[in-house]
């Protein structure tokens, strides 16, 4: 997207510039160039300026076209750190669940014995009762631990994600004293 108005301002600003700049220097009535190439002259000095303009503004618009491009990047790998962490979390629900649910099958197998048994003296009952006991320690241990694990690496991604939006934050920093290139 060019600008063409400003550029035709400068241009003529700069032809009238040049014209009354030489006619102040170069007193009338001197040996001079001709006006055929006075007009070469300025008409090359005004190309020489509006290359380099085009050229300036082609590199911030690629500037600009590589700075949405890595947005885009940064967003989809968000979005695939998202995707990938949404699975973990599925992969450990389903393994918490068949775990716990194992567990509990446990338990209920045990207590349901321990209930439909009239015959067993108080000794076997402290028997039945201490392994349901322990087969609930055990799922309640496995499910702290599952947990524990969990906001463990909740922890490091957080700690990751600090550092990266700080690094990031950096960069924009530098970038914005920079200026476009």
């Amino acid at each position: 997207r060019r600008r063409w108005p400003p550029i035709l301002v400068t241009v003529v600003a700069f032809g009238v510039a040049y014209a009354v700049g030489r006619w102040l220097i170069v007193p009338p009535g001197a040996n001079t160039l001709t006006a055929s190439e006075e007009a070469i002259g300025i008409a090359l000095l005004i190309a020489i300026l509006v290359l380099f303009g085009l050229y300036r503004g082609s590199r911030r618009a690629l500037w600009r076209s590589l700075h949405q491009e890595a947005v885009l990047a940064r967003r989809e790998q968000a979005a695939r750190l998202l995707q990938a962490r949404e699975a973990e979390r599925t992969r450990i629900a389903r393994e918490m669940h068949d775990s716990l649910s194992h567990r509990l099958a446990l338990i209920s197998l045990h207590a349901g014995a321990l209930e439909y048994r009239d015959d067993l003296d108080p000794a076997a009952a402290r028997e039945a009762a201490g392994v349901i006991r322990s087969a609930a320690e055990n799922a309640a241990d496995e499910l702290g631990a599952v947990l524990a694990d969990e906001i463990e690496h909740q922890a490091t991604l957080l700690a990751r994600r600090q550092s990266q939006a700080s690094a990031d934050l950096l960069l924009e920093q530098h970038r914005a004293l920079r200026g476009p290139q």
